[in-house]
């Protein structure tokens, strides 16, 4: 059975990474923002079910920027990478439902963590196609010397 194996990080492999995990850290950050907000702003209050169109939306770009931060750090194995961060997210929507219970006027629901999960799933099709474009792979898995 075959493993990941980490990339071999040289400056530029250093700063790839760096760039590729910032918008797993800007989104992990701003769920738990709102997320320890009691009443958190919410956009589309016109939509019939919002608050769960919010979670997916939150929650299927979890998936995306954590398969991109972990596609840059890992050797190529597709498959493994998505299912890492599927179950990352729905780990993540997890405690963050968890977290909420602590959270004034705010509450843990079910609904609300199936919404993260449903937006983590369908994160792992657009990481497929996303893995197989070659603008994506030049940037992720090209070394310093053929940029």
């Amino acid at each position: 059975m075959k493993t990941l194996q980490s990339k071999n990080l040289d400056a530029y492999g250093i700063l790839r990474t760096v760039i590729c995990t910032l918008p797993m850290m800007f989104c992990l950050v701003g769920i738990w923002w709102l997320s320890s907000m009691p009443q958190p702003p919410s956009p589309l209050t016109d939509i019939e079910f919002h608050d769960k169109v919010e979670h997916w939306v939150a929650f299927f770009c979890v998936g995306v920027s954590t398969g991109i931060a972990l596609r840059s750090c890992y050797d190529k194995r597709e498959i493994m990478l998505i299912l890492c961060a599927v179950i990352f997210a729905c780990g993540y929507g997890f405690v963050d439902e968890l977290h909420q219970a602590f959270v004034p006027n705010r509450s843990v629901s079910a609904l609300d963590w199936l919404a993260d999960c449903i937006g983590a799933l369908s994160s792992a099709w657009f990481l497929q196609w996303l893995f197989r474009q070659n603008f994506f792979c030049t940037f992720i898995d090209s070394s310093g010397s053929s940029r």
